[in-house]
């Protein structure tokens, strides 16, 4: 039965991908072409959908979804801090040009943006020296033949290098530096604001970073009742144990992960062990999946339990480690304080040798194997 549960945990963590898929939204505005900004939620996806649309509703209690593309609306913004603007460019390879979503990425003298290319899933960066004028920065391959070795290789020309010369030109501390750059998001806005920064010394740049790329961190306390059953002799033990856990809410790039750590206490006499004092430390995984409105949601974790136990009995493993997986709702009282509840269920090889090995703390024995569970209840608090 036991066995069944674990199992259970597993798939529901798995499945949680597919529940994520149609949950996910956060709070935005769009900006209409009157300039007047409209408050509501935007529904979450990768860059490359938005280079051509973005699903809006305004009212979460009667949720009618809009599509608006380029030509709709100057642009949209979402409250993790990234900012998309309706603009025209000139096309990679091409002497054409297209109206797309552009994300705006630094604002300053001269404002960078990132096209993200959805045919070919290419990223693509802009200047915007002056109003309505964008600027390409290219990186294109150059073919060289080898004749020597009778082959072609290709090689990048790096033009986005020159140009960039020719417009931070009055900033040569700048310059100097432009020959080792790498075509990337943090080095263009790296450089960018160090251009900015030379030639505008009254008013700094703004920064439209995405702040799901920002680490978040969380501490809390939880309380378990654990029911711990020796088959062997038909008894059976119950333990209310506080526990402490740090844990990093937001893993940069990692949407809807966490990384917890956590420390919990516990002091226990068995029929062949007296005073047994575990210290234990479990490592977990987890990933949340939001539902009504990001009230609530799911969470499903898994990772790995180490044990260290004192005892006044020899034969007492000292060390050891079990496979750990849980599952539980949580509930955001406020923007700062979580309610948790959890089932988890923690499995091991049970230790070969000496029987009195398998006497350890509220674990059941199961011929070779042994597993614990606990139900437990916790409240967090979000630092950042």
């Amino acid at each position: 039965m036991r066995t069944k549960n674990f199992i259970t945990v597993l798939i529901f963590i798995a499945l949680s991908h597919n529940l994520k898929a149609i949950r996910d939204y956060q709070s935005g505005i769009i900006i209409t072409n009157n300039s007047d900004t409209v408050r509501g939620f935007i529904i979450e996806k990768n860059e490359f959908f938005y280079t051509s649309k973005v699903l809006f509703f305004e009212d979460e209690k009667n949720v009618i979804i809009k599509q608006y593309s380029p030509a709709d609306i100057k642009g949209f913004r979402l409250n993790n801090g990234r900012y998309f603007i309706a603009a025209t460019i000139p096309l990679v390879n091409s002497k054409d040009s297209s109206l797309v979503f552009l994300e705006w990425l630094l604002k300053g003298i001269v404002n960078l943006y990132a096209y993200y290319e959805p045919d070919n899933q290419n990223i693509y960066y802009y200047l915007q020296p002056k109003e309505n004028e964008f600027v390409l920065l290219s990186n294109s391959d150059h073919t060289i033949y080898d004749t020597l070795e009778n082959k072609y290789y290709y090689k990048k020309r790096k033009e986005y290098i020159g140009i960039l010369r020719y417009y931070f030109k009055d900033a040569p501390p700048v310059i100097e530096k432009l020959n080792n750059l790498n075509l990337n998001r943090s080095s263009l806005i790296n450089v960018t604001k160090n251009y900015h920064n030379y030639v505008c010394k009254n008013e700094a740049c703004e920064i439209f970073e995405s702040q799901n790329n920002l680490a978040s961190y969380a501490i809390g306390i939880n309380f378990s009742s654990l029911n711990t059953s020796l088959n062997d002799f038909n008894t059976s033990y119950v333990n209310y144990p506080v526990g402490f856990t740090f844990t990093v809410t937001k893993i940069p790039y990692l949407r809807n992960f966490e990384f917890q750590i956590e420390y919990t206490y516990i002091k226990q006499s068995f029929k062949y062990f007296k005073e047994v004092q575990n210290h234990r430390i479990p490592v977990l995984l987890r990933y949340n999946v939001n539902l009504f409105k990001k009230k609530a949601g799911i969470i499903g974790a898994i990772g790995f339990t180490f044990n260290h136990r004192t005892s006044t009995n020899e034969y007492m493993k000292k060390n050891s480690g079990s496979n750990t997986a849980r599952l539980g709702l949580f509930y955001n009282l406020n923007k700062r304080i979580q309610l948790e509840i959890d089932y988890g269920i923690e499995h091991s090889k049970a230790v070969y040798g000496y029987s009195y090995y398998m006497f350890d703390s509220y674990y059941t024995v199961i011929g070779d194997e042994i597993f614990q569970s606990a139900y437990m209840i916790g409240l967090r608090y979000n630092l950042k």
